[in-house]
């Protein structure tokens, strides 16, 4: 029986919404793995849907996002959400994952919606975000107490200890001195913690060579689990995939690729 399921357009294209009304558990009884390849709108999505455990979904509306989050949300392990606009942005809306251990967003508009997204994940134990602009991502999950490893494109703001293990910073150069002086002072928010990276991304030259300037001057011994003093890297050094993630869809894999029917107008 079909596990893993792979949407694409008929033509790499996205033109209209997308009937999902065929997913349904009597046509796919062992659907696990659901990716969305390209941008979709979603309509036609059933109350029971298969018991998914990954989604991968890229959107460029709000058309049926909230619907199919809230359909397969008792049995979500793992979801990555790329958006890439919001032409038609939904309404605030929260939505509970009791089960969902890996979380990651790219969010290529961040904030200008007006409206935040809520995801309450409480066994989360990974969460990354990947932006490409420069505010935070308007998906916001704010029960990180499980999370030990966890990406950033901002500071996060802690009230309370940590169990992070691995912390992964992409920040701009002016947000640094406060991120630095947060981390070096004191190990009350991050006991735990064995690996601190920050990206040098959005930095010219100088901004580099004054951030190693600053990491090399403190001490950092105060982080008794830390593998190696904290680094300004070009590129992650840890790499914070999903485990035991499924295989992507391809030649000679058990994967099956469906093109969706553009509707007749």
């Amino acid at each position: 029986m079909l596990e893993r399921l792979c949407l694409l357009p008929p033509d790499g294209v996205r033109r209209h919404p997308n009937d999902l009304s065929f997913l349904t558990v009597s046509a796919f009884p062992a659907l696990r793995h659901l990716d969305f390849r390209d941008t979709f709108d979603l309509m036609g999505i059933p109350h029971q849907i298969p018991t998914l455990h990954t989604l991968i979904i890229k959107v460029q509306s709000g058309q049926g996002l909230p619907e199919i989050l809230s359909a397969c949300s008792p049995s979500l392990k793992s979801l990555v959400i790329t958006i890439t606009s919001f032409d038609t942005p939904p309404g605030a809306f929260d939505v509970d994952l009791p089960n969902l251990t890996y979380f990651k967003v790219e969010d290529r508009y961040g904030d200008e919606y007006g409206e935040d997204y809520q995801l309450l994940a409480p066994n989360l134990t990974t969460y990354l975000e990947e932006q490409t602009y420069l505010g935070p991502s308007v998906f916001l999950c704010n029960t990180l107490d499980s999370a030990k490893h966890a990406r950033f494109s901002r500071m996060p703001h802690f009230k309370e200890p940590t169990r992070l293990r691995i912390l992964q910073l992409k920040l701009l150069f002016s947000d640094h001195g406060r991120s630095l002086d947060t981390f070096a002072k004191s190990d009350a928010f991050f006991p735990h913690l064995e690996v601190l990276e920050f990206l040098q991304s959005w930095m010219n030259s100088s901004q580099v060579g004054e951030i190693r300037r600053i990491l090399k001057a403190w001490d950092w011994t105060v982080f008794k689990y830390m593998v190696y003093p904290p680094r300004l890297i070009k590129e992650w050094t840890v790499d914070l995939t999903e485990e035991n993630a499924p295989a992507e869809c391809g030649n000679n894999l058990p994967c099956t690729r469906w093109g969706l029917t553009t509707p007749t107008l």
